[in-house]
């Protein structure tokens, strides 16, 4: 960089390798309405007395409104309030506030339902920081729900995990339910059963087995059809599961067969069988936009490639466990390292 330059978009590319904490931080407007911006300049400054900043942006819609108000609240945001904290972020007078639920807090200002932690503060000091406004509060009352916060790092949402490198008495076995509720195996199977579970009351009524509406969805997009070993692996039936459930759906007319060009047998949907699915697959994106809800777009996206490439690893047969758990006690067996 030369002499006399100073580079802001890379100056603030490096201000983003500091991961933060999200807030919205909230107030009253002198008629009484509700105000609110996202804000990541949170901090602490003092323990005594209890002091907090944040600071704001000159340009900034609100800027009038948090000058002259005596009290503000710092909402700091858990980790599933992506939208939010979009929502919030957005610069104008919209009702930024409608379907969202508060409480009043200190002096009236709103205190937003479900977020990791609440600063209730009376407003101490003002100072000018170049381009922003640092508002200084002293808390007067605040609380903490124990909900992951919400991560804003290098420009993108993220979550705060545990590093690897902590003390090794947390991850000890017996030290609580800290290994089990944390373990990928107890996370995926609890959450795969309890989503499956929401979508069957939709497949019960309309009087259809799992494994025919995984059959039918499998069907529905694939032209060429598919053969009996691929359909077993997409919709994890065993063999003679699968075999009554193609009969018994070839019998209702809602799927056929046939051989391909070199002779192995393939099934197709039919019309009866679209029928019967194509309600189910709206219904079934449906229930996932509403698990997806508060990620956006790119967020889905990022999270589906995650678990894809988890199950192409899985798949690979790669993993050879390097430690295998001894059958004595006291004179274990020595793995095979050959």
């Amino acid at each position: 960089m030369a002499s006399g330059e100073f580079d802001t978009q890379s100056f603030r590319q490096a201000l983003g390798h500091f991961a933060t904490g999200v807030t919205i931080v909230t107030t009253l407007d002198e008629s009484g309405a509700y105000v609110g911006v996202t804000a990541n300049s949170f901090n602490s400054v003092s323990m005594d007395p209890p002091l907090v900043l944040w600071s704001l942006d000159k340009r900034a819609h609100s800027l009038k409104t948090y000058e002259t108000a005596e009290y503000f609240v710092v909402n700091v945001l858990a980790a599933d309030q992506v939208s939010l904290s979009k929502r919030f972020a957005t610069s104008g007078p919209k009702d930024k506030f409608k379907g969202v639920s508060c409480t009043e807090g200190v002096g009236g200002a709103p205190v937003l339902a479900g977020c990791a932690a609440h600063f209730q503060c009376r407003k101490s000091f003002v100072y000018e920081g170049g381009d922003h406004l640092i508002l200084v509060g002293e808390v007067v009352v605040f609380d903490a729900s124990g909900r992951a916060g919400l991560v804003f790092h290098k420009g993108s949402y993220a979550v705060s995990q545990p590093h690897p490198v902590i003390d090794t008495t947390q991850s000890r076995p017996g030290a609580g339910q800290e290994f089990v509720e944390e373990y990928l195996d107890y996370l995926l199977t609890q959450t795969a059963e309890r989503f499956r579970l929401q979508f069957q009351v939709v497949l019960d009524q309309a009087g259809i087995h799992k494994f025919e509406w995984r059959t039918l969805a499998c069907l529905a997009e694939n032209y060429e059809g598919l053969t009996f070993e691929r359909l077993r692996d997409m919709i994890l039936a065993e063999r003679n599961e699968l075999s009554r459930l193609i009969r018994s759906m070839q019998d209702k007319d809602w799927i056929t067969s046939g051989e391909d060009f070199s002779g192995e047998t393939r099934y197709w949907i039919v019309k009866q069988g679209l029928d019967k699915v194509i309600p189910l697959i709206a219904a079934a994106r449906a229930h996932e936009s509403d698990a997806m809800g508060n990620s956006s777009a790119e967020e889905a996206r990022q999270f589906k490639d995650h678990l894809r490439g988890l199950l192409q690893w899985v798949n690979s047969g790669e993993y050879k466990p390097a430690h295998l758990v001894p059958d004595d006690p006291e004179h274990g067996s020595q793995p095979d390292n050959s």
